[in-house]
């Protein structure tokens, strides 16, 4: 995502949880070059989960 304000890249500073899989999961986003800050922009549609391997799986 670009920055309405100045065209520079947007960060993910916070995602809002979704009640139920249905429902779009919500996130606020802060611009790396002049901070603006866009609250609750839509961050996936809830639909798969991204699974993150731990360590002892990394190691195998």
């Amino acid at each position: 995502m670009f920055c309405p304000k100045c065209n520079g890249i947007q960060d993910i500073i916070k995602v809002h949880e979704a009640k139920d899989l249905a429902t779009p999961r919500l996130c606020d986003v802060q611009c790396l070059e002049c901070g603006y800050v866009v609250y609750y922009q839509p961050y996936d549609f809830g639909s798969t989960i991204s699974l993150v391997p731990n360590n002892k799986e990394l190691k195998q």
